[in-house]
């Protein structure tokens, strides 16, 4: 039962942070729009409340958005260390160590990369008879180098639209093979 609501909650916290990155990506397109809109037409209080407004929301949204992201990728180490065994990253380190400037270039392949690894070694064991999702470890891997590109000027603004899609991507095979091996009934 504890396993069926841990797959329940990893379920509503994926939803809950793919609603608030595209409120968060909406509130911000939305703003810039309007200041446009306002710029265009002189219209000097009605862009500043825009920008007070939007920002605000804006913020919100992401902070959200993080928060749900932070539980999602703690509930993923969590089972994978309970599952595998593996302890050299615990959940707090998967986590906390991304928010670390310039190590978290590298933590994010001990992150991400590392728990990939990890939940493909899981489903290829005999319990869950070859049935469960993979993880591309590729995509994963490709990931963590965009990510690191995202730090070159100008180039990096459209790799990191890229990689929110790949990020996206991560995540959803992630959710799936974790989900998979909490159902599973002999597991």
């Amino acid at each position: 039962r504890r396993r069926r609501n841990l797959a329940n909650e990893i379920d509503s916290l994926y939803s809950n942070t793919l609603t608030y990155f595209v409120l968060y990506f909406v509130s911000f397109a939305l703003t810039i729009l309007l200041i446009a809109v306002f710029a265009i037409d002189d219209n000097v209080g009605g862009a500043i409340l825009t920008v007070i407004f939007g920002a605000l929301a804006t913020v919100a949204f992401a902070i959200v958005h993080i928060v749900n992201w932070c539980k999602l990728h703690y509930r993923y180490w969590l089972v994978v260390n309970e599952r595998t065994g593996f302890r050299e990253v615990s959940p707090d380190q998967a986590v906390g160590f991304l928010f670390i400037p310039f190590y978290n270039l590298y933590w994010r392949f001990r992150s991400y990369q590392k728990l990939s690894e990890l939940l493909n070694a899981e489903l290829k064991k005999d319990k869950y008879e070859g049935r469960g999702p993979r993880v591309d470890e590729g995509t994963t891997s490709a990931m963590c180098v965009l990510s690191i590109v995202t730090i070159v000027p100008y180039l990096g603004v459209l790799v990191a639209l890229v990689n929110i899609f790949l990020w996206f991507n991560v995540y959803s095979m992630h959710r799936k093979a974790v989900t998979f091996m909490l159902r599973h009934p002999t597991a």
